[in-house]
């Protein structure tokens, strides 16, 4: 089963920049969440990110081109997990006007994911024979779980509705929930 995101309004195309990977931004202390946005077919399409990464599908359809791995589709209710400096070639086949199709892409500072995993090593330290915590990856491509697609949801719902040094707060709590479930 895979687990949608809420909805996220889609901007009227004479707000745009640009009709392809349109980007709105929120900045956080510990992360930036950005939605993304293409209004007409493209391909080739090349983004990266300088840290760790989890992008969402909300809308429509891409084909993902990772290095060293097939393409594939990428729909709603799939997440990706990108290393730092991994590069995407993304094909939106399906993209129009008034049928956008939209993505997440949560950019999380090493600082948070750091400081996770020490949390987990101390608290729950695993067998040697299990090996460390540490984000699996070879499960790059993932079709949310109901706890996941959860966790990212009131991360939308805390960047639409809180204000003030509060929202850092709530912010980072659920990454670090989210990347325990990770």
């Amino acid at each position: 089963n895979r687990y949608l995101l809420d909805s996220v309004p889609s901007n009227d195309e004479r707000s745009l920049f640009t009709l392809v990977e349109n980007r709105t931004s929120y900045s956080f202390e510990k992360c930036e969440l950005n939605v993304f946005e293409t209004h007409r077919k493209a391909e080739k399409v090349n983004l990266q990110f300088d840290h760790f990464v989890l992008t969402s599908m909300l809308a429509g359809k891409k084909v993902m081109k990772l290095p060293n791995r097939p393409a594939f589709d990428y729909l709603p209710g799939e997440s990706v997990i990108l290393s730092p400096g991994e590069m995407m070639q993304i094909d939106f086949p399906e993209a129009r006007s008034g049928n956008p199709t939209q993505c997440i892409a949560l950019v999380i500072s090493d600082e948070v994911i750091r400081r996770t995993v020490d949390s987990l090593r101390e608290l729950h330290p695993k067998d040697s024979s299990w090996g460390d915590w540490q984000i699996d990856p070879s499960m790059f491509h993932l079709h949310n779980n109901q706890h996941l697609a959860d966790t990212i949801n009131r991360i939308l719902r805390i960047t639409r509705s809180e204000e003030g040094k509060v929202k850092d707060v709530m912010v980072d709590l659920a990454l670090q929930e989210m990347l325990v479930r990770l």
